[in-house]
């Protein structure tokens, strides 16, 4: 196989504001971004030679990839006539590029471009050794050839070995597994396949695929030789796909149990409603051949944790049944690929084949990082001097996607949140209104839409219907929606993986030239890839992480694994649970949820009737087994209609009283939370609010489980007791963000069991920064948001998944300390991977301060982004030069003097 292709670096900049200018301007010039030798890059793309004053005219935007003719196609009018037309898709980035040239002159716009080349098919070198009715189905869709690393996954099937394929998006990784399992369904007479989806729409792709391949593959058999129809072939024509989610009619069930030979379903399904009643299920289990995980990397942590062990229990009942499956595992390219599945599955590496070279061909993309212009200056609250404010992302995004609109360009809008999909479709109608035509041309598209409202909006963008949709990540995954020419990202995704995988919907053809667009926020991962461009194309993708350990969620599905069948420790350990599935068996006995009964050479624990039911359990939490029903009810006061349901130990975040919900584009104020009866009580609310929680946090080392000491700081990650109390709130206007109320509430402190890891600042440090008139806690508290913003990324995770706290004066020690915890009770295993990662995170935070432009500190590096609507008497004052002087120190200490790694059970106390 070729090696992957070198990414080529272009840098076009614009003129900007003198704060933003000079950085900018010396990086390029440091890096020589699509330079001549010796030349100095200018605004506009100009090149300077050393030594003179004149400039030479270098290509625009448009013309560094468009020939003169389609560069000129592009350049008519904007009538509503040619907006309209569909053009091919080199004209359609064409124009997304001259579009860009266009807004960019107008304005004070930093626009950074960097350009990935095209890559070519590799194909496989032989014909692959399918049964000829699979082998015409994929002829019929016109597949003559695989591409190479589908030939490697079939080769590495019919080794016995379970495969992992991590490619880029569009890389054909659905041939990957549908071409194995038809092949199967012809050799094999009662071969059943599992079809493992995280999404709805994702399973309705696949079951129009899996449904056309089947036609293809009846027509070939009913062409056949009699004796081929009455023989080996005499079982195709009644093959079935069917789909099993909770839509699938009552009525239906029982024929899709025995009937069926592919199932395509979702975690949820196995969790409720199959593996509980596998007894129903004792067909298709015991002819199981192959279990298909698509998008394994969504399974990340919570919701991840609960669908290993949902993995594993399918594996324990498999073996029941004398069966051991092959799992065909597709995910992103991440940076982990066979250490995830492996954890998710419970499988040994060893038993793995991981194929990460794509074969499949990908056009030029362009990728353009957008800083929107200035607008008026503002001070930031607590922050000393005057900072420059700028264009809202999300309205500089709807100018850019109303001019590709009008371009006839066809683009996907990449929203964090439903309720922006939903803004950034109103401004972009709004901008189009002298054509009334167009405005029909951009639809939100979203979770919480009922399935019919999605597949007409599906349906519609696929046809040409539609030119633009404002989606969330809900379109990030391989749901097919035709090619595309442009997408439009408002704020950097949460992780560099997700950015690939979104702005892998466009340009999908060989071929094909495509532009992705990301407007950047005012956030420190955003503004460190503006000034850093080169690094979203090192492709050092992030790992994903799951905890199938935590105890929460081990005790959980122990207890449903005995209602599927008895629990017994010595043959389930290498299930469930390992080494701790003993002491969590005796734990569940004493609360009295398990119940152990004598056989004659074993013991083994069943579970009583008031636990056996599965769907009692929630799959998105951690919650204990006895508290897992208790859930809070989100009811309208009025109708008695209920909403939602909130997890309880999130409900006083959430919902504590004047909290503002958002459920469907629909707004909703909490009028009462009654916690013993599980309810929360709202009205509508006809506003553009929304509400930030006020917490006190305070929280308590009880295990230190290992440390890294360095010259001025020491660094430690252990069990914490985490306890944290709504007290206040803040409300907002949405669109100005105006701050219109702060209230107070009274909630009932709770408490949190988790892992941490935490830094020790000792008392020369502090010194230092009191003899530069720096206060350390101020320099914390900025060093707690840059983590907030930049850890996340790093480990695939949410923001909200994290905590951290600053302790001005720890008890003990009387040390400053910054403490980062996991969000869930026994822990994700995010801080511990942040441990690892802790001089990484440092280094960026460094860069991130550096390159920032502000003089005090702004929402782009060390200010709170997420609570920048909440007053804090003690915070106000942060400043980034403060954070600065502590980075500097921490990172010129970095050499550590020893590495401790030791367990204990009490509480430690630092010397």
């Amino acid at each position: 196989m070729d090696e992957s292709p070198e990414f080529t670096n272009k840098l076009t900049l614009s003129p900007v504001h003198p704060v933003g200018f000079e950085s900018i301007f010396s990086a390029c010039f440091r890096r020589g971004f699509g330079a001549s030798k010796g030349a100095i890059k200018t605004p506009l793309g100009r090149e300077m030679e050393p030594g003179r004053g004149k400039t030479k005219r270098k290509k625009s935007l448009v013309e560094h990839t468009t020939s003169s003719s389609r560069t000129r196609a592009c350049l008519g009018d904007d009538s509503e006539e040619e907006a309209t037309a569909s053009g091919t898709w080199r004209q359609g980035a064409a124009r997304a590029l001259h579009e860009l040239q266009l807004l960019e002159t107008r304005g004070y716009r930093t626009c950074v471009r960097e350009t990935v080349p095209a890559k070519r098919s590799i194909f496989a070198k032989k014909a692959p050794a399918l049964t000829p009715p699979a082998a015409a189905a994929l002829d019929t869709l016109g597949i003559r050839k695989l591409y190479a690393h589908q030939q490697q996954s079939l080769d590495a099937l019919k080794r016995g070995k379970h495969v992992v394929v991590a490619t880029p998006t569009a890389s054909g990784k659905s041939m990957v597994f549908n071409a194995p399992v038809m092949d199967a369904l012809v050799r094999f007479k009662k071969a059943r396949a599992l079809y493992i989806m995280p999404q709805k729409a994702l399973a309705q792709d696949q079951l129009r695929s899996l449904d056309n391949m089947l036609i293809h593959m009846k027509e070939f058999a009913a062409t056949a030789s009699p004796e081929d129809q009455k023989g080996k072939y005499s079982h195709i024509q009644g093959l079935r796909v069917c789909s099993y989610d909770g839509d699938t009619p009552a009525e239906l069930r029982a024929e899709i149990r025995v009937k069926s030979n592919v199932l395509i379903t979702n975690p949820d399904m196995l969790h409720m409603a199959i593996l509980p009643h596998h007894k129903m299920w004792s067909t298709f289990i015991n002819n199981l051949k192959y279990i298909v995980i698509d998008e394994a990397h969504v399974y990340t942590g919570v919701f991840g944790s609960h669908f290993a062990l949902i993995l594993r229990r399918l594996r324990r009942i498999c073996t029941v049944y004398g069966n051991t499956p092959n799992f065909i595992c597709c995910t992103a390219t991440i940076g982990n690929p066979v250490e995830h599945v492996c954890r998710l599955s419970g499988i040994e590496e060893d038993k793995w084949e991981c194929i990460a070279e794509s074969g499949a061909p990908s056009g030029e993309k362009h990728l353009v990082l957008w800083q929107p212009p200035l607008t008026a200056p503002k001070t930031i609250n607590g922050c000393e001097g005057e900072e420059v404010k700028r264009k809202s992302p999300v309205t500089e995004a709807a100018d850019i996607v109303a001019r590709f609109i009008r371009r006839g360009v066809k683009t996907i809008a990449f929203v964090h949140v439903r309720s922006l999909a939903e803004i950034l479709t109103k401004r972009v109608q709004d901008r189009l209104k002298d054509y009334p035509r167009l405005q029909s041309k951009i639809e939100p598209y979203r979770a919480g839409y009922s399935p019919e409202i999605r597949r007409d909006v599906e349906s519609r963008f696929w046809k040409g219907e539609l030119l633009c949709l404002a989606a969330t990540s809900a379109l990030e995954l391989g749901i097919d929606i035709g090619d595309l020419d442009a997408t439009v990202h408002v704020g950097m995704p949460e992780t560099v993986n997700s950015l690939w995988q979104q702005a892998g919907r466009s340009g999908r053809r060989e071929g094909s030239e495509s532009v992705a667009v990301i407007v950047t926020a005012e956030r420190p991962l955003d503004q460190y890839f503006l000034h850093h461009p080169s690094k979203l194309l090192d492709r050092n993708y992030e790992v994903a992480l799951v905890n199938p350990m935590n105890s929460h969620i081990c005790q959980m599905h122990i207890a449903i694994a005995a209602a599927e069948r008895p629990i017994s420790v010595g043959e389930d350990s290498k299930f469930i649970g390992g080494e701790k599935l003993e002491g969590l068996v005796e734990d569940l006995q004493l609360d009295g949820i398990l119940i152990e009964q004598a056989l004659t050479d074993v013991i083994v624990h069943y579970v009583p009737s008031q636990y056996n039911n599965a769907q009692h359990f929630t799959i998105r939490g951690t919650d204990s087994v006895g508290n897992t029903g208790k859930r809070i009810h989100v009811v309208d006061k009025l109708s008695g209609h209920r909403i939602e349901e909130i997890e309880m130990a999130r409900a006083f975040v959430r919902a504590h009283p004047g909290a503002i919900i958002m459920h469907r584009s629909e707004t909703f104020v909490v009028k009462s939370l009654d916690v013993a009866a599980c309810t929360a009580l709202v009205t509508r609310y006809n506003y553009p609010h929304s509400t930030f929680p006020k917490e006190n946090v305070a929280v308590k080392v009880n295990c230190c489980m290992g440390s890294k000491k360095s010259a001025c700081f020491t660094a430690h990650k252990g069990l914490v007791t985490v306890c944290h109390q709504v007290v206040g709130f803040s409300r907002i206007n949405v669109y100005t963000e105006e701050l219109l109320e702060q209230g107070v509430v009274q909630t009932p402190p709770q408490e949190l069991h988790t892992h941490a890891l935490w830094l020790d600042i000792d008392a020369a440090t502090q010194n230092q920064l009191q003899c530069r008139k720096l206060d350390l806690y101020q320099a914390l508290c900025g060093l707690r948001n840059l983590c907030m913003a930049l850890l996340p990324p790093m480990i695939l995770a949410s923001s909200d998944d994290m905590g951290a706290h600053v302790i001005g004066k720890e008890e003990t020690t009387g040390r400053s300390q910054l403490m980062i915890y996991d969000h869930y009770h026994g822990g994700m295993g995010m801080t511990e991977k942040a441990f690892s990662l802790l001089p990484e995170l440092l280094q960026l935070a460094q860069k991130v301060v550096t390159t920032c432009e502000c003089e005090s500190g702004c929402f782009a590096c060390v200010a709170a982004w997420r609570t920048r609507h909440l007053e804090s008497e003690q915070e106000t004052g942060t400043t980034k030069q403060s954070c600065k002087v502590l980075l500097d120190a921490l990172l010129g200490s970095w050499m550590f003097d020893s590495v401790q790694e030791y367990q204990t059970n009490q509480p430690t106390t630092y010397e």
